[in-house]
């Protein structure tokens, strides 16, 4: 019987059988979690499908191997594993209840959904009417593993100076960093945290790691930037390096130096760093070249790193720090790597403001795919209560999270206020259809985390709508002859609100996007097959991209690992200079949707933005959006200590002083000789 196993939009074939009538056996083991980037959490799903054929050459006679396949016990796995016939249509047969009727050439659908976290294996038996065999099927959930996150704050002399919203650096930082954590406490769970300020020193919020329940204290006592003395004043220079060495620490129970290879059950995505800095390393440990054993690969490869460069882009090391993440080996977060937050270029209303930046990493190491994520300028002088934005949430979603961004000095002309598709107002607490939520308010923005796992109707699936309410004394006022819209402010009525819904889903986009590296003829467009395998889903860049290489992209859809089908692409790039390109997208034969953008002659980070439109097996439509950013330029060489002119002389006269006195005390004793 001749067997093809369908793991990805390219599927490999082998041959399934054992004996007369399953002759030539190789896929005797399928495995659904083949690698840790795999990894599936409780209420999610992976899908596999085989296709069994009967060869015809036994004794001269073909043979009727049609009878039924069933899931039988195998370390009491099979309660995790449903399978279908999908070519004859018949209905789901779930853990061991029966079997599923098959006939030649038919198509197999097995799903994984595990029903505990750990370790779910089964067996697969494919009977015949005169022999049979079996498939072990192998499946892994890791549940809600907890993670440790350490923040490296710039706190440097130029995290002083104002941005284009009038705002400084720092009060930016402030913000996007409490937002992190507040969203680490609305995800919940054993997830710890560390904070690192750093200059030409470095401090940190605890020697230890913090649980979740010192947020709060975090925010009001440490991440303080308002006086001098507060602990992350702007003030002082760049250690980078130092930072790094602080929360290698800190994610090491103290040693930073201790980078012993780990275990094969070694897990680097527990361990990650999100580093900001405004400037470039001026000030030992520097990691260009390395100079400190917690700076090392072996001390790097145990952690994943983000760095995030805010500010222009001549004011930053942007080779250095897109190169400095790319040294894990950690492959399975998509969009690992460097991120650029360009402060000149910063307006109330750009989607790609620290908050959002800080957003995105959150919803990449918890398995958030993002839905839609606007932001827009709107005007309340009539006192209407406006629709804002719409999210499209569908059954094969699981949990969601909403972020609304406003103007915290204009938060009491309005109410923003977020509905279900039923009409049901998002409160803290129990409501509308068995659906539960909790809400976070902070300086500038409101989280609302929402789970659907006990609403079985499905009626959270359809249109959630956000809308802004006006004050209605606001519209008393404006709406009376007293008092005209002449005496307010007329920029006081416009307020920018953004919006970030994202969804942890079956339903899926994986965006990639790198560089040819030095130029075009580098690296052909057939790369991208890689980009089927699970162990490339990184954001993969070359240290020594130069402009004028072509930056290539690719994007899939899939739903529980099956690809998924994808309506509509909208996508552009964004080049240093602010200037946004449209980037044309088109589906190859194997399924997989391909760009590439040529126009990359300026030095600095080039912003990739997608949106599509994905369509689940119900027919229900929603949006996904992903960026990525590709930095170009000259690689930088190895730091160079300047010799120091003046510290030299000092040197000279300092030797010169000394052999002065030695030799005024030696003729002083030799006088002292002779007068005796």
């Amino acid at each position: 019987a001749a067997c093809s196993a369908s793991n990805d939009l390219a599927a490999p074939e082998g041959q399934c059988g054992a004996d007369a009538c399953f002759s030539e056996l190789n896929l005797t083991t399928l495995n659904f979690t083949p690698s840790p980037c795999d990894h599936i959490e409780l209420g999610l799903s992976i899908k596999r499908r085989i296709r069994i054929f009967a060869f015809q050459e036994i004794a001269g006679s073909e043979i009727n191997i049609g009878v039924d396949i069933q899931l039988t016990t195998l370390l009491g796995g099979q309660e995790s594993y449903t399978i279908q016939n999908i070519t004859a249509g018949t209905p789901v047969v779930t853990g061991s209840s029966g079997s599923v009727a098959f006939s030649n050439g038919d198509e197999i659908e097995i799903t994984y959904l595990p029903i505990s976290s750990g370790v779910h294996n089964a067996q697969l038996a494919i009977n015949g009417s005169n022999c049979s065999t079996s498939i072990v099927l192998n499946g892994t959930t890791k549940g809600t593993s907890a993670k440790s996150f350490v923040l490296a704050l710039d706190r440097s002399g130029s995290m002083n100076q104002s941005v284009a919203t009038g705002q400084r650096k720092i009060d930016r930082l402030v913000t996007a960093s409490e937002m992190f954590l507040d969203l680490l406490d609305l995800e919940g769970g054993s997830h710890q945290f560390g904070l690192v300020a750093y200059n030409n020193t470095t401090s940190t919020y605890n020697s230890a790691l913090s649980d979740l329940s010192f947020v709060g204290d975090a925010k009001t006592n440490f991440i303080n930037a308002a006086n001098p003395g507060d602990p992350i004043y702007p003030m002082g220079s760049t250690g980078i390096g130092g930072a790094i060495v602080e929360a290698m620490g800190l994610l090491n129970g103290g040693d930073p130096g201790e980078c012993s290879p780990p275990n094969p059950a070694f897990d680097p995505s527990n361990k990650v760093i999100v580093l900001l800095t405004d400037g470039k390393e001026n000030r030992p440990p520097y990691i260009n070249p390395l100079s400190s054993p917690a700076l090392s690969e072996a001390c790097i490869d145990q952690a994943t790193i983000y760095t995030i460069g805010f500010g222009e882009p001549g004011d930053l090391n942007e080779m250095l720090l897109q190169d400095l993440p790319i040294r894990s080996e950690f492959d399975c977060i998509p969009g690992t790597g460097y991120k650029h937050v360009n402060t000149d270029l910063m307006t109330a209303a750009d989607q790609d403001d620290l908050n959002e930046v800080y957003a995105k990493i959150f919803f990449a190491n918890f398995d958030y795919s993002e839905i839609v994520d606007p932001t827009v300028l709107v005007n309340i002088a009539d006192g209407s209560e406006k629709l804002l934005f719409t999210a499209n949430v569908t059954t094969s979603d699981k949990k969601a999270i909403f972020i609304t961004y406003d103007d915290p000095a204009k938060k009491q002309l309005y109410k923003l206020k977020l509905f279900t598709p039923d009409g049901n107002e998002v409160v803290n607490g129990s409501f509308g259809n068995n659906l539960f939520a909790k809400i976070i308010e902070g300086e500038g923005y409101t989280l609302y985390k929402v789970d659907f796992k006990d609403d079985s109707s499905g009626s959270f699936a359809g249109r959630w709508d956000l809308k802004i309410i006006p004050n209605p004394r606001l519209a008393a006022r404006l709406n009376t002859a007293r008092e005209s819209l002449q005496s307010l402010r007329r920029d006081s009525l416009l307020v920018s609100i953004g919006f970030n819904s994202s969804a942890v889903s079956n339903l899926n986009m994986e965006l990639f996007a790198l560089s040819t590296g030095g130029s075009s003829g580098n690296q052909s467009t057939s790369g991208f097959a890689s980009y089927s395998t699970p162990r490339d889903k990184r954001n993969i860049i070359n240290a020594n991209q130069l402009p004028g290489s072509e930056i290539l992209v690719a994007l899939k859809g899939t739903e529980s690992g099956l690809p998924a089908r994808i309506n509509e692409v909208y996508s552009y790039v964004q080049a240093p200079d602010g200037t946004m390109y449209p980037l044309q997208i088109s589906k190859d034969q194997n399924g997989l949707y391909k760009g590439k953008f040529a126009n990359t002659f300026l030095t600095g980070t080039y912003k990739v933005f997608v949106r599509a439109t994905l369509e689940n097996s119900a027919g229900e439509v929603t949006t996904r959006e992903s960026t990525r950013y590709v930095a170009l330029g000259k690689p930088e060489a190895p730091r160079q200590e300047a010799t120091c002119i003046s510290c030299v002389v000092i040197k000279i006269v300092v030797v010169v002083v000394v052999i002065v006195v030695v030799v005024i005390l030696i003729l002083i004793l030799a006088m002292r000789k002779r007068s005796k």
